[in-house]
């Protein structure tokens, strides 16, 4: 019998995922990884050539986790169990004379592609793909990202049709 690691990197190899995945992954492990207090006054925006970029409530945060970085890197690539990290970039974002709190923080980062949705189908086999990971914070991690790597993958074949 064929242990189901492989063949699940095999099957994101071939849709040239595996990088695109990881990358979702390590978005999604930032609140874990820096804990609530952190996570509270941060928002990972991207991940481009293994630069994250973090988008800070203040200048004060920025520059006192420019100091964290190797830790906070280290955490991330040991939870991903591959160097998908390799700097982290803060930044503040200026705050609107309107705003109240800065929404930065109380919304939620939109999800990709979120006019595409999935069969039932494509829902079940990223479930079964996933299921071997026993670590559910992990497992839930990597459905999303494989679910918005082929919402992404569906848009782009929308477009080109049209």
């Amino acid at each position: 019998m064929e242990k189901v690691g492989p063949v699940l990197n095999e099957f994101l190899d071939l849709r040239g995922w595996t990088q695109k995945v990881l990358q979702e992954m390590a978005l999604h492990l930032w609140a874990d990884v820096v804990g609530p207090e952190i996570a509270r006054n941060t928002r990972p925006e991207g991940l481009r050539g293994g630069v994250m970029f973090v988008r800070t409530k203040n200048s004060m945060w920025s520059h006192e986790l420019t100091y964290h970085k190797p830790r906070i890197i280290a955490r991330l690539n040991g939870r991903l169990r591959q160097n998908v990290v390799s700097d982290i970039r803060f930044y503040t974002t200026r705050r609107r004379k309107d705003a109240g709190d800065d929404p930065i923080f109380t919304e939620k980062r939109p999800p990709l592609a979120k006019r595409i949705e999935l069969t039932a189908e494509e829902k079940s086999r990223i479930a079964a793909a996933a299921r071997p990971i026993h670590d559910d914070a992990m497992r839930a991690a990597l459905m999303r990202a494989m679910e918005s790597c082929l919402k992404a993958q569906k848009e782009k074949e929308q477009k080109k049709e049209a």
